[in-house]
């Protein structure tokens, strides 16, 4: 896992990196957005309270891009989060490899000669 430098963004890490850091601090369970947060950040108890905020904010919004796209569903209580059940594969499978779910066509190619 990478950690954070002074400077907080969360574009640095992959929609991988996040279930995978979920799946670590919930094993498919609910996991708060601000442990999740400290956890792919890299943040300790020396950290400002204000980053500790920002960072969570941060994954907050992340993981309502991701909720859109099926990836993560939001928990019935504040700030709870935890991966849907195909997200596992997501983050477990490599990122070249094809997606099972999709179909696997080939193209007709002309020769123009």
């Amino acid at each position: 896992m990478k950690r954070a430098s002074s400077d907080l963004q969360i574009r640095s890490f992959s929609d991988r990196e996040i279930i995978s850091a979920m799946g670590d601090l919930g094993g498919g369970t609910e996991v708060l957005a601000s442990d999740l947060a400290t956890r792919i950040f890299g943040l300790n108890g020396n950290d400002d309270e204000k980053v500790h905020r920002h960072a969570a904010r941060c994954v907050t919004s992340r993981l309502s891009w991701m909720k859109r796209y099926g990836l993560v569903e939001k928990g019935d209580d504040k700030g709870t989060w935890w991966p849907r059940s195909g997200a596992s594969s997501f983050a477990t499978r490599r990122s070249g490899a094809p997606s099972p779910q999709r179909s696997r066509t080939r193209l007709k190619v002309r020769s123009w000669s």
